[in-house]
């Protein structure tokens, strides 16, 4: 998931602690709304909207619903297995380029097979 689309769906961290599902969550953080910015940046050829967030700390968010969370800048191995690992819910937030391309993407009017992929 996107920092941004995240942060919509916070509240469900609550049904994932309340229901003790096992499951894996990867928050990609780039600082900004990502798929809004590349949108706008193809339709547009700009992105004035989208800026340059600062997001609160998922980790210590995701923890306080008894999730297991990391946190990561650069690859490491060791916190990837910690978090594929983990017997519960657990929650990994790994920085990304502030301009990393988001791929594939559903365009509007596109239907599912037909995702923009980047080129």
């Amino acid at each position: 998931d996107g920092d941004g689309s995240f942060q919509i769906n916070i509240q469900e961290l609550a049904l994932i602690d309340e229901l003790n599902l096992n499951i894996k969550i990867l928050v990609m953080d780039n600082n900004k709304l990502g798929i809004v910015s590349q949108f706008q940046n193809i339709t547009f050829g700009d992105d004035p909207t989208t800026g340059n967030f600062r997001n609160p700390d998922f980790v210590e968010i995701a923890k306080a619903y008894k999730i297991d969370a990391y946190y990561m800048e650069s690859f490491d191995k060791e916190i990837v297995t910690q978090w594929i690992n983990s017997k519960k819910a657990s929650l990994l937030h790994v920085k990304i380029k502030y301009d990393a391309p988001l791929s594939p993407m559903l365009l509007g009017g596109q239907k599912l097979n037909e995702m923009w992929k980047y080129e």
